[in-house]
């Protein structure tokens, strides 16, 4: 039990460290403006490695955008590092927070509030090292008894500490992890869904080279950039799919979709995708199911806390 004790102890003052280091970071914009900003114009600083080839690790895209505040038109600048996952385009719209007072800004999306589930885990654990404390013996009787704690006030808090983590890693993996395994799927369907509607505006894009990127385990990924003519004139397409290194040729003009309803741009689906999609069933499935399981374990945690029934 003391090693129990010393265990939640030190994750409890762990992630209460974390929380803290994550409030200073997001408690200056909590009583700041919330606003929308027109991305006015996009500046691309492209690094060229090779002739036909752009450094995604070099190279840089500056964004301008604007935004009114009490009547003031203001204008603010903002540098990126890597050009393939910032995907600003002319006329986008930007959530930001700004402060009148102090003249800073920040898009929505960059701050992390992570410190809110930081602290709960916290919380948690630290009541974990309290209860061992102040009724160790009794905790370690229950469970050696029956191998699982009764239905004391210090069971009943547990369990339902317990179950509100547990729901929450369930949402948490029903908001990111089930539509990112189930995305390939969803990006067939929605295609051949537009593509019997007519939803589908078809360019031409001049390729204008390849971004090299490379991942964790230093091998390269190729992406194509595109030229066209759009609703701001001559526009520039970061297309977020991985290619290959010569399946498209600097200058040459390819056929590109664009969605009517919403401006994205894609290429059409080939039998590398349909494959993906098929692959990516079973993670689908599995994170599904897991996210499932999740939301229930942590309801029956809160329902048996309630009850005081187990």
């Amino acid at each position: 039990m003391k090693i129990f004790m010393a265990t939640s102890f030190f994750l409890g003052i762990l992630f209460l460290f974390l929380a803290a280091r994550g409030f200073r970071k997001t408690r200056g914009w909590f009583g700041a403006r919330r606003l929308l900003a027109d991305v006015v114009e996009v500046e691309y600083q492209d690094v060229w490695e090779k002739k036909d080839v752009i450094s995604e690790a070099a190279s840089r895209i500056r964004v301008t955008l604007q935004f009114f505040c009490d009547e003031r038109r203001i204008v603010r600048d903002r540098e990126y590092q890597g050009i393939l996952r910032t995907s600003f385009r002319r006329g986008d719209k930007v959530p930001v927070f700004y402060d009148p007072e102090t003249g800073q800004w920040i898009p929505r999306g960059e701050v992390r509030w992570n410190w809110l589930w930081q602290l709960l885990v916290a919380l948690f654990f630290l009541f974990l090292a309290l209860c061992a404390v102040l009724d160790g013996r009794g905790m370690a009787a229950q469970i050696s008894d029956s191998g699982r704690l009764g239905p004391s006030l210090t069971g009943r808090t547990i369990y339902l500490f317990g179950g509100v983590l547990f729901i929450l890693a369930g949402l948490a993996c029903a908001r990111w992890l089930v539509p990112a395994c189930f995305s390939p799927i969803l990006s067939l369907i929605r295609w051949k869904l537009q593509e019997g509607a007519g939803g589908l505006e078809e360019l031409d894009g001049q390729c204008m080279g390849l971004i090299r990127q490379k991942d964790a385990e230093n091998d390269d990924h190729y992406y194509p950039v595109f030229l066209y003519y759009g609703p701001e004139g001559r526009e520039r397409w970061n297309c977020e799919e991985v290619v290959a290194e010569n399946e498209y040729q600097q200058g040459k003009y390819y056929r590109i979709y664009r969605e009517r309803e919403t401006g994205n741009l894609r290429l059409k689906p080939t039998g590398v995708d349909l494959f993906g999609a098929i692959v990516f069933i079973i993670p689908f499935l599995v994170c599904a199911v897991f996210a499932i399981s999740l939301l229930g374990f942590g309801a029956n945690l809160i329902f048996s806390a309630v009850i005081g029934v187990w």
